[in-house]
């Protein structure tokens, strides 16, 4: 009874807040469907007017799917409309971080443990100091034209806080889906070189970049497929993931 009285009462208060019309969707003749003041049609229901469709519209009742609080955050910054002069700042502070931050403070730590674990570098200090400089500056090379890249013809930064809003497949990308940690397997080698570094050329260097591409292919690439459908497939089937191939036709 006191279930029955509920379904009343809540029916009895819908009543002043929706309205019931007529609705010939159906095959068999009028239906009454719930239709709020805005016009918007809730669902037809064939029996008449029920006192449950304003529990089944309420918040409590309605499946929604559950998105973590990453995606909505990275789905925010991704809707706003960075100026130029904030894209460019984004690409600095991106490379302050990985280009200065990290690198050299892993070569302090593993110069550190070279010199406690009396590992010495194979290749003797006269003979690995222009070698070491051209392959610093070969990789950096190739991180600054993909950077200047992505930001004029992509519309965003390497940053997840701006990211490109266009697919970019020219330039270095292409050659290779990946042309800035392709970069930085250079770079990251002409530091250890220099410094003379065993842990940081043979133990960081391999670290770093495997850990960058399982990122790749496990997160990165997955967006970028969502949010660029068939282009990004059609590119990503003719393009290499690191390595560098001959330059492939034009995308089209």
């Amino acid at each position: 009874m006191k279930l029955a009285e509920m379904l009343y009462e809540a029916g009895r208060r819908a009543r002043s807040k929706i309205f019931l019309r007529p609705s010939t969707s159906s095959k068999e003749g009028a239906s009454f469907g719930c239709t709020y003041p805005e016009g918007r049609s809730v669902h037809s229901c064939p029996c008449g007017f029920s006192p449950l469709h304003p529990l089944l519209e309420s918040r409590r009742f309605r499946r929604e799917p559950r998105i973590s609080n990453a995606v909505r955050k990275q789905g925010r910054s991704a809707e706003k409309n960075f100026s130029k002069r904030q894209k460019l700042l984004f690409e600095l502070l991106d490379n302050l971080i990985f280009l200065l931050i990290i690198p050299f403070a892993a070569i302090y730590i593993s110069v550190f443990l070279d010199g406690t674990l009396k590992i010495r570098y194979p290749v003797a200090d006269s003979l690995d100091f222009l070698p070491s400089l051209f392959i610093t500056a070969f990789g950096l090379f190739w991180i600054a034209w993909s950077d200047s890249v992505q930001l004029r013809y992509g519309g965003g930064s390497t940053l997840p806080l701006a990211p490109a809003q266009r697919l970019v497949v020219n330039g270095p990308y292409a050659y290779t889906r990946n042309p800035i940690l392709f970069g930085y397997i250079f770079f990251l080698t002409g530091l250890g070189v220099l410094f003379h570094s065993f842990l940081f050329t043979f133990a960081f260097t391999p670290i770093w970049v495997l850990l960058n591409v399982f990122y790749v292919m496990l997160v990165e690439e997955k967006e970028l497929g969502m949010k660029f459908g068939e282009d990004y497939a059609r590119y990503r089937s003719g393009m290499p993931l690191l390595f560098p191939k001959r330059k492939a036709d034009k995308f089209k």
